[in-house]
């Protein structure tokens, strides 16, 4: 896989990051690191808590709705959310939400 560095800044300037729930106890909230390796592939590090599961969704308007791209359950510390589909996207918006457990 092949992803030009125009897909690349594309994929990175239009990332919309939004938990509302995190921010009601914690106006901190902010993404840690995204990356994105040779093949494409988008990585996100944020803060994560133990008791809440964080869903990685993907849209092609602000108003995310669509795809759910990566979950996974919070521990406490980093935690890293990945989109593997990223390649052949020129635009994208995401979204990170955070449901408790």
């Amino acid at each position: 896989m092949n992803v030009s560095k125009k897909t690349t800044s594309a994929a990175i300037a239009v990332l919309l990051f939004s938990i509302p729930s995190f921010f009601a106890q914690d106006t901190e909230f902010q993404v840690q690191s995204i990356t994105v390796d040779p093949n494409g592939n988008l990585a996100i590090e944020f803060p994560s808590a133990d008791g809440s599961y964080y869903l990685l969704k993907r849209g092609p308007t602000v108003d995310v709705t669509d795809t759910g791209i990566d979950g996974q359950i919070g521990v406490n510390g980093t935690g890293t959310l990945r989109d593997v589909t990223v390649n052949g996207i020129n635009q994208a918006f995401y979204v990170i939400e955070k449901i408790s457990v």
